[in-house]
């Protein structure tokens, strides 16, 4: 027998299972346990195809089988545990792509599903060398699904939750059939849920019931965390009402996002995402983007693994590689009880806090959509803690809140404020000071920089700046922004007292030097840094430098 050629790229399938991983690299699976790696035997009838998915049955029946699928054909192997070696037992060929299947616990375990690009199902039994099919399923969408999750033990139980290539989550069940084809034999199923998800392709679904947690990834660069508020059953209705409630979709990849998965850590839900930027971050169930690693040295990530007992996640990519990172030290380090930020007092309920920055490591601030000015003193203990009012906050509209030890600055249009926190008094009144409020500048400020503790930068939507000093808010210089139609400033520092450097909101970075008359010169610049994104930081060494 001829040796088909072996393709030692795109790996696309994984799965960790008892402390053993189940791979596939190119057209080859390999299982590696401990320090062996056993290779399955080659398939001649899928030799020139990637191998796309595989799927293990549950360690509770009588004997273990492996399916691997690529396109539309797939293998059956039984696992022989005790020598860790595989045996051909099955081939089959399907009509359509296949996007998922999962073995059942029902019987000796031996039932199986295999779900296909188009909504068809394929329910299987393996009794002695060849697969009978027990029932041919689809359901009433046929739509192009890009990725699929089935979820069940039982056929009758089992929900499909499928991604389309519209951005669309769609979820049906193989219960209560709404025709039956006598020539196909094909029984077709009602459509439960179809919801709008994202503006592109959805790649990864993956849910927890325990968290009531559903997370899906797109090409349109983002994940999306959905709140799954009951166990979904056939009495889905096709409404807005469904007890799938989107949550937030985050942004940390720089491109498509292939994949997503929940894990578990002390007790606390945590999302791990891979994308085709080459990157894995991780999350808090809340959506907050908690750690970012480059892993796959700048090839796209295709699936996400993670191992419970050693907090290790597993990758692959499409050079073939599949590497583990030990997430413990990342997990642990976020593994704490955040603190909830309760209703602020107010009148309205549309109103909330839409700015927020620490006064000092036990203090934060934050500006209201009501432009009133909150603080809160964070504790430690279990007592609740409540935004309070800022009282001495002249209230108007803000378009800038910046803080630098224990002093605050709010701007809108024209106007500055400058208020002091006190920590020493005991009276509420009086934590806040007034330090400075006055007109500034011609237009709406759209930024103030503490440049040091007594000097500032404030810049407007005209592009006008000005430097200032003290409490007196004394004009030292004023700089004008042009040929930029976005002016004012994201990003200052003073170098020395005589260089400056600014960055606007088009991403230019620029060096100033001040001249014998105290004003500054523009002496270079240095053009769109990041592309056309604006910079937010700007961190020099001095000694570099010069």
């Amino acid at each position: 027998m001829a040796t088909a050629p072996t393709l030692f790229t795109d790996a696309m399938g994984l799965s960790i299972d008892r402390e053993s991983i189940l791979a596939a690299v190119g057209n080859e699976a390999f299982l590696r346990a401990g320090t062996s790696c056993v290779r399955l035997p080659q398939r001649m009838q899928m030799q020139h195809k990637k191998v796309h998915g595989l799927a293990l049955s549950h360690a509770c029946s009588l004997r273990r089988l492996l399916l691997i699928y690529c396109e539309n054909e797939f293998s059956l192997y039984e696992y022989i545990t005790q020598k860790e070696t595989f045996q051909l037992m099955y081939e089959g060929e399907t009509r359509d792509w296949i996007n998922a299947a999962t073995f059942l616990k029902q019987g000796d375990g031996c039932e199986l599903v295999i779900h296909m690009s188009h909504s068809a199902l394929l329910h299987l039994r393996y009794d002695d060398g060849e697969c009978r099919i027990l029932e041919l399923a689809c359901s009433t969408e046929y739509s192009m699904l890009y990725h699929t999750s089935l979820n069940g033990f039982q056929y009758n139980k089992l929900m499909i939750i499928s991604g389309n290539g519209f951005g669309e989550i769609l979820i049906w069940q193989p219960r209560h059939p709404v025709a039956f084809n006598p020539v196909t034999f094909t029984k077709t199923y009602p459509l439960r849920l179809r919801l709008k998800a994202h503006n592109g392709v959805i790649f990864s679904i993956d849910f927890n019931l325990r968290a009531q947690l559903l997370v899906t990834t797109s090409d349109d660069r983002s994940l999306k965390f959905w709140q799954l508020n009951s166990i979904p059953t056939a009495d889905w209705k096709l409404c807005a009402a469904a007890p799938l409630r989107p949550m937030f979709s985050c942004f940390g990849h720089s491109s498509r996002v292939i994949c997503a998965i929940i894990v578990m850590f002390d007790g606390q839900v945590f999302v791990i995402s891979g994308g085709e930027d080459s990157y894995i971050c991780l999350w808090s169930q809340s959506g907050d983007m908690l750690f970012k690693r480059r892993q796959q040295f700048g090839a796209p990530i295709w699936r996400l693994g993670y191992d419970s007992s050693t907090f290790t996640l597993y990758s692959t990519s499409s050079t073939g590689n599949i590497l583990a990172y030990n997430l413990h030290t990342a997990l642990r380090k976020n593994a704490m009880n955040l603190t909830s930020l309760t209703t602020i007092p107010m009148n309205s309920t549309s109103e909330f806090v839409k700015n927020i920055k620490y006064l000092n490591t036990s203090t934060i601030i934050g500006l209201s959509s009501k432009n009133r000015l909150l603080y809160m003193k964070v504790s430690r203990s279990s007592q609740m803690d409540v935004w309070k009012l800022v009282i001495a906050f002249p209230a108007y509209k803000c378009t800038v809140l910046s803080v630098y030890d224990r002093i605050v600055a709010t701007c809108g249009y024209q106007r500055v404020t400058l208020l002091g926190y006190n920590t020493e008094t005991d009276i509420d009144t009086e934590h806040f000071q007034i330090l400075y409020d006055g007109i500034m500048l011609e237009g709406l400020i759209k930024s103030f920089h503490f440049l040091n503790k007594d000097t500032y930068l404030i810049s407007d939507e005209f592009g006008n700046c000005l430097i200032l000093k003290g409490l007196t808010m004394e004009i030292q210089a004023s700089i004008k922004i042009s040929n930029c139609r976005e002016p004012w400033i994201t990003a200052a520092l003073l170098v020395s007292p005589t260089y400056l450097l600014l960055s606007c909101r088009n991403g230019h970075t620029m060096l100033y030097s001040k001249n014998a008359s105290n004003h500054f010169d523009l002496k270079d610049t240095l053009k769109c840094l990041h592309a056309i994104c604006r910079i937010s930081v700007i961190e020099v060494s001095i000694d570099a430098y010069f």
